[in-house]
């Protein structure tokens, strides 16, 4: 037996050989995937020194992670702060006086940076590279298919920032283009001398200048742009993106700049081609929209000056015609009301010019035959207005074919067609129609030079009287229309209504070569829907019984083709309506009975019903090129049934409203399908 002493020595030497468990504030990660005990030593476990691995543990990788982020945001905030140092910098020698240009702002600078463009310096700066690298920007994006969004900072930097410099004397010359070869070409949308007096001062908004350059750097020579159309386009993109920066997330869209950019850039995307075309649309709407809520369609009653209270009519007048010109075409209805027009017709260029005040009527004056009339004062741009009235309603009647059913036959003297003829005959008399051109070209000349201004308007108006009459008797859109009618139509009045076709194309045809040969500015983009028009009716009648009719419109014919040529260089639709006159020109033996005087043609396939309606829509020919294919004839297509109304109440293809892209050809400005970049912005 042990004795107690002994025992009692053992134990208390066991227990100074004792040892607890040691507990670890955390496992690695190895560990706690096999559920083992982890010794917790730092850089490495027991476990992981055994079987020769990586020790991690969980809060290393946490504060790795929080390192790199950490450092990455010292990155960014170091880049920002030496932005900011070099723009104060800038600024200080700018007050100093020690530079000769003045700072202007990046694409993504502040929202209230309004005014970037200063005519008075050597050079006007948009950011930090050379001339050279605009032209190659635009190169670049001609090359290329990409995806830019506004609130990509990083991609915009890289991608679109325009870098370089714009030397006063070629903002000047653009700006000297834009009066010569835009203003009143139809549109007038400026007071020259304010708008240079503003300029001078710094007060025009970038949105502004980027519209008015990308309308005017088409026409420029100036090898400073390179490629003008790829320049034009990156114009107008920057242009909408500075309006939906400053204008739009500042709630500060109520303003006349604003309008006049968004016209602007309306008119721009509408002749840009297919990859532009459908966003006019919706910007014309927005334009609308904005006038009426700035209440242009009514008289202003303030304390403006003439001249000014004149800009703000003008600007709504060109909205108004801007409406009603893209109306031609199937289910482009108006949006504006004419009833809602309750402002006088603009005055006369001299007055406007001088800023003096002038009384005239306004459109539902004009068009009153009852009753007396004010002294109307009208100038050549008020005729454009009522013209564009009377095309509008014409379109709608023979393109549109609203209310087709239960109408009277156009023969009849209570039918639209009757009233609207009626319309042209009372206008004729206004337009002095029965004056060649020359004679109204000498009201706007001067010591041998032409005011472009003032001629343009006098010949656009002209020609939209010709076209009205062209819409309105063309054999193919007559008999579309006939076909509604219960009662054949006498061949008497299809035989007078296709002579009146004939003649006016003729004369819209030797009015626009007379306009050219006489030095006047023709470079309207819708002269391209003029002469497409006209052209399709000459066509057409090389096929008639008369040899001396079919050699006049081949030769007319080759008139039409080669002016469309000529304006294709400004305008990529004008490219496409004249490669599709083209075709359609090529043979037109198929179409030949259309000018018969027989009720209904035969053997006009369904597809080339639908070729022949193209070339008559302006829309459709802005958007695209048809092509005749040969196919069955089919005896239904004559039937109009609601395929108008499908198209403007149908389905709509669902797009994100969180973002909408904008396509483009950056190499033209107009998208010819081959070459095409794509500008995503928030709305």
């Amino acid at each position: 037996m042990n004795s107690p002493t002994h025992s009692h020595s053992e134990r208390r030497q066991s227990l100074t050989h004792y040892k607890p468990v040691q507990r670890i504030s955390q496992a690695c990660q190895h560990c706690r995937r096999r559920k083992a005990r982890c010794t917790g030593d730092r850089p490495q476990c027991q476990n992981c020194r055994k079987l020769r691995r990586e020790c991690i543990y969980p809060d290393t990788v946490r504060h790795d992670k929080v390192r790199a982020d950490n450092d990455e945001s010292l990155e960014k905030l170091s880049c920002r702060l030496e932005e900011v140092c070099s723009r104060l910098s800038n600024i200080e020698c700018l007050l100093h006086g020690t530079e000769s240009a003045r700072i202007r702002p990046s694409f993504d600078t502040s929202p209230t940076d309004q005014s970037i463009f200063d005519p008075c310096p050597a050079q006007i700066t948009l950011a930090g590279h050379t001339t050279r690298d605009i032209t190659q920007a635009g190169a670049e994006h001609s090359a290329g298919d990409s995806s830019i969004f506004v609130n990509n900072d990083e991609a915009l930097s890289e991608d679109l920032s325009l870098a370089g410099t714009i030397p006063s004397t070629v903002l000047l010359e653009i700006v000297d283009i834009y009066f010569a070869c835009c203003h009143n070409q139809p549109y007038s949308l400026f007071h020259e001398a304010n708008f240079r007096q503003r300029l001078s001062r710094g007060d025009i908004p970038q949105h502004l200048l980027f519209a008015i350059m990308a309308s005017a750097v088409r026409f420029s020579q100036n090898p400073f742009f390179g490629d003008r159309h790829s320049m034009a386009v990156l114009y107008a993109n920057h242009s909408w993106k500075s309006i939906v920066s400053s204008c739009f997330s500042a709630t500060r869209i109520e303003d006349i700049q604003t309008l006049q950019s968004l016209t602007l850039l309306s008119i721009f995307d509408f002749s840009a081609g297919h990859d532009r075309h459908a966003l006019a649309w919706v910007k014309i709407g927005l334009s609308v929209r904005i006038a009426q809520s700035m209440r242009l369609m009514m008289e202003n009653r303030t304390n403006m000056s003439y001249a000014d209270q004149e800009e703000r009519r003008r600007v709504f007048w060109s909205l108004y015609l801007l409406d009603k010109l893209v109306t031609c075409g199937r289910a482009q209805p108006p949006a504006i009301l004419d009833a809602s027009c309750q402002l006088q017709l603009p005055c006369s260029e001299v007055v406007w010019r001088a800023g003096s005040r002038q009384k005239t009527m306004s459109l539902q004056q004009l068009f009153c035959r009852t009753g007396p009339k004010p002294p109307h004062g009208a100038g050549p741009f008020s005729n454009v207005i009522a013209m564009a009235y009377t095309l509008s309603r014409t379109a709608q009647y023979m393109l549109q074919q609203f209310n087709m059913q239960d109408q009277e036959p156009p023969w009849d003297a209570n039918s639209d067609f009757a009233a609207i003829q009626s319309d042209l005959l009372y206008l004729e008399s206004r337009l002095e129609m029965q004056k060649t051109l020359s004679e109204v070209m000498s009201r706007h000349t001067a010591h041998g030079d032409i005011d472009q201004q003032s001629a343009g308007p006098a010949i656009f108006s002209r020609a939209l009287f010709h076209l009205c009459y062209c819409l309105l008797h063309h054999p193919f859109l007559l008999r579309r229309r006939l076909e509604s009618c219960q009662v054949p139509a006498p061949s008497s009045f299809l035989s007078r209504a296709f002579d009146a076709a004939w003649e006016n194309s003729k004369r819209l045809t030797l009015l626009l070569q007379e306009a050219r040969c006489s030095g006047a500015t023709t470079g309207a983009s819708f002269y391209g829907y003029c002469t497409v028009v006209a052209g399709t009716i000459l066509a057409l009648h090389r096929h008639h019984c008369s040899d001396t009719r079919r050699l006049e419109s081949a030769e007319l014919l080759k008139c039409n083709i080669s002016f469309l040529e000529d304006l294709g260089q400004f305008y990529r639709n004008a490219c496409s309506i004249g490669q599709s006159l083209k075709r359609f020109a090529a043979d037109t033996s198929i179409f030949a009975s259309l000018i018969s005087d027989s009720a209904l043609p035969d053997g006009l396939t369904t597809k080339n019903f639908e070729v022949v309606l193209d070339l008559l829509d302006y829309s459709t020919m802005s958007e695209t090129a048809p092509v005749l294919e040969s196919e069955p004839a089919d005896s239904n297509i004559w039937h109009y049934g609601d395929a108008c109304w499908d198209e403007l109440f149908g389905t709509f293809d669902m797009v994100d409203f969180t973002t909408q892209s904008i396509q483009f050809d950056a190499s033209s400005g107009d998208g010819d399908g081959t070459e095409s970049s794509q500008l995503s912005y928030y709305f």
